[in-house]
């Protein structure tokens, strides 16, 4: 057998073992955890990503059980240990594989193993643009407008050592620190352009935004309880979705930079939440104003709507008798505070784009409005020239949003997490869907 079949056929093992143990969990623990303190469970069984698995348990012992032989299955284990004993032999497996020595060994593993998951699966997803010291330039038509910004910052630091307010390259000139798109604030894309050129900085900085989208996935899977490989799953499905790359080729790179923050703000609030401690007030505030920061003042508007869903789903309880709404005041004090605190962050920018706001213009004509089933498609469809999307606004950015139907599938799962887990998170995100939706729809 080849190594590709032996491969295919493992993960073909370890996937029925890991659907099995999601319906078959209760009938297996009762049939196989023979034990009186835990301490043979800890010794002998399989534990997949920090949960214990009874079908890997018992694919690592090739032992058929019945819920009849239990008391054999117990008399033979200890007359098979106190042989063992005798011996000065250790008690071995009937078939230890290698299966099972990998998994064991990935259990046995710190954070940093998932990280350089991460930073392994981004690299190599970024490769294409990390030609530093090249002329090569970023794709899109939008490219070069967005890293006009950066040059301005670049050449009146190096040449003129100090930093500039009025952008005079631009129509007949502009305030700089008033622009929505400014994206200097942002240190990601900031101290890499200046480091190493707004070129080579821009490639570095996008690089960056990805691992940062990843590595905040990941840390809200954590958030959320999720084990090891739900969080490293949702990571790499956030950050390789179909939206970040749409909008990358088509040049609108302040979307990738922006993109990376969502994860870190919605992971802080819920810690701040759980935890109440002020180190998570302020990673929220900072994580916050770096999405502001990433220079599209869009993003953080859309972003406000999701932070007042979390607000209203934590904030008020609904009781069965009176009072039948409760305000959790001090929380309330607590996220009005934090949201103070997050403006006064921003106000560098924020304040003089006020001041320049009377002579900003945007169209409010609506463009892109989609149906349900369209936007199912724009989740599910590979194809980024959808005729009944590109025809009627031909750009796919605005549509091509693909992470597979994998992610719904697991929806089908939510009653049973409303059963296990806790409400309100769930509630919270199931209305950040449903906004989603509806956001697209009008």
């Amino acid at each position: 057998m080849s190594s590709i079949s032996w491969i295919i056929a493992i993960s073909s093992i370890v996937l029925v073992a890991v659907i099995a143990d999601l319906f078959l969990m209760n009938w297996l623990k009762r049939t196989i955890r023979i034990h009186s303190d835990g301490d043979e469970i800890e010794r002998d069984g399989v534990f997949l990503f920090g949960v214990y698995s009874p079908v890997l348990s018992w694919l690592s012992q090739w032992v058929k059980v019945y819920p009849k032989g239990v008391k054999k299955l117990r008399q033979f284990e200890k007359e098979e240990k106190i042989t063992a004993e005798e011996t000065a032999q250790p008690l071995q497996p009937a078939a230890h594989n290698e299966l099972i020595k990998i998994v064991l060994w990935l259990e046995r593993q710190g954070v940093w193993l998932e990280v350089s998951v991460l930073v392994i699966a981004v690299f190599f997803y970024c490769i294409g643009i990390l030609n530093i010291g090249t002329t090569a330039q970023l794709p899109g038509n939008e490219s070069e407008l967005f890293q006009s910004v950066d040059w301005l910052l670049y050449h009146a630091i190096r040449d003129f050592h100090q930093f500039p307010l009025w952008n005079p390259f631009i129509h007949t000139g502009l305030p700089y620190i008033g622009d929505p798109m400014l994206h200097i604030y942002n240190p990601v894309v900031t101290v890499p352009s200046l480091l190493f050129g707004v070129r080579n900085g821009f490639k570095l900085g996008l690089a960056l935004s990805f691992l940062l989208a990843a590595l905040g996935m990941w840390r809200l899977g954590k958030t959320l309880g999720f084990g090891k490989l739900p969080s490293l799953w949702i990571a790499l499905m956030y950050t390789f979705a179909g939206q970040p790359v749409a909008r990358f080729f088509q040049g609108e790179y302040l979307f990738v930079f922006g993109f990376a923050w969502i994860p870190w703000i919605i992971a802080n609030l819920f810690s701040f939440i759980k935890e109440r401690k002020k180190k998570y007030f302020t990673y929220t505030a900072f994580s916050l104003a770096l999405l502001y920061f990433c220079g599209n003042a869009y993003y953080p508007f859309l972003m406000a709507f999701i932070v007042l869903i979390f607000f209203l789903v934590m904030v008020i309880s609904l009781k069965k008798s009176q009072p039948f709404v409760v305000i959790d005041k001090k929380l309330l004090a607590s996220l009005a505070l934090l949201g103070v605190f997050s403006l006064g962050l921003i106000a560098i920018h924020f304040l003089p784009m006020l001041q320049f706001w009377p002579w900003m213009s945007k169209g409010v004509d609506v463009q892109g409005s989609h149906t349900l089933w369209q936007i199912w498609l724009d989740y599910t469809s590979k194809d980024t020239y959808r005729p009944d999307a590109y025809e009627a606004l031909p750009a796919r950015e605005e549509f091509y949003a693909y992470i597979g139907y994998v992610p719904f599938i697991g929806l089908l799962l939510t009653p049973f997490a409303f059963w296990k887990r806790e409400k309100r998170p769930l509630v919270f995100l199931c209305l950040v869907c449903i906004f989603t939706y509806l956001w697209i729809d009008v």
